[in-house]
């Protein structure tokens, strides 16, 4: 089976074209290190790398900002006339489902954690659903990402997260809209991924890649007690 996983350009200005300096969420390896190691899985940031549409996939996860949520849809649509199952998550998925749900095969509301191993395994048995809304956080269950597909490309190539949620209530974030939560991981996980992911990517040849480690976490400093 072919899976490709997306982040969409982000396009702040909705001018059309990327912003090479934004830094878009890791979702690409961590998404690819919830599915079977045995599926053939590519993943493409288009911040750093364009999306080329001469592939097919079978499966095709997508995730944007609400900007980007153009963008996105055009994706979709192309696929889904080629025969491929869309997937849509992120914070625009959860904060609108029933906007977005016209667009694609399926909408993942919340984490994908607890969705997206089942999502996968409904897909394998013809019984995708229209949505799927996640369980409360679990950090035993964050997947170890595969930063091998994409450490090469991406500008961060090697960075995780060690928190996931904001303890404030910004009244411009999308994060206070999905309700205010701050979970950490224990420390010893972290350390763990930290070490896998330098060795995925000095065996891909990225000899420098792997010395730069960087924290995509909602708020990092959201508690001073676990940093």
């Amino acid at each position: 089976m072919r899976i490709g996983i997306v982040s969409v350009f982000v396009d702040y200005h909705r001018r059309g074209r990327r912003n090479a300096l934004a830094l878009q969420p890791q979702i690409g390896p961590l998404l690819a290190g919830l599915l079977p190691a045995d599926a053939q899985i590519e993943v493409i940031n288009e911040t750093s790398q364009a999306l080329d549409f001469r592939h097919h996939y079978d499966l095709l996860f997508i995730s944007a900002l609400h900007s980007d949520l153009d963008r996105a849809r055009q994706i979709s649509h192309y696929y889904r006339r080629r025969g491929t199952a869309t997937v849509f998550g992120g914070s625009l998925a959860s904060s609108y489902p029933q906007l977005v749900q016209a667009y694609f095969d399926s909408v993942v509301i919340g984490d994908p954690e607890s969705t997206v191993p089942q999502l996968y395994r409904d897909f394998c048995e013809r019984r995708l659903k229209h949505s799927y809304r996640s369980a409360p956080y679990r950090p035993d269950t964050v997947a170890r990402p595969r930063f091998d597909l994409h450490g090469g490309r991406a500008p961060l190539g090697f960075a995780l997260e060690a928190s996931r949620g904001c303890p404030y209530a910004c009244e411009f974030c999308v994060l206070s809209g999905l309700g205010t939560r701050y979970e950490t991981r224990a420390v010893g996980p972290v350390i763990d991924d930290i070490r896998h992911g330098q060795a995925q990517l000095a065996s891909c040849g990225h000899r420098l890649r792997h010395q730069l480690v960087g924290f995509t976490d909602n708020n990092l400093g959201g508690s001073l007690g676990f940093l």
